[in-house]
């Protein structure tokens, strides 16, 4: 019983969501069923510096720096 619970709510919050992201993307989202699934999970549309891991383009934050100097 549980099970169908998680399942129903699961599917509750994907058809909320990609209702909400049909625009995302510039709105072509709305053309295909396939887009607007990927959309639904993958919310960012690339992995530039601008929308992408700040961490990964610019690398650790002065303060992460400085917490690792003092354990060393």
């Amino acid at each position: 019983m549980m099970k169908d619970t998680k399942r129903a709510l699961r599917r509750h919050h994907v058809k909320r969501i990609k209702k909400d992201r049909r625009n995302y993307w510039g709105g072509h989202a709305r053309q295909s069923v396939k887009v607007l699934g990927k959309c639904s999970r993958t919310p960012c549309v690339c992995s530039c510096y601008l929308c992408g891991h700040k961490r990964k383009h610019f690398g650790a934050k002065f303060s992460e720096k400085r917490r690792k100097l003092q354990y060393m």
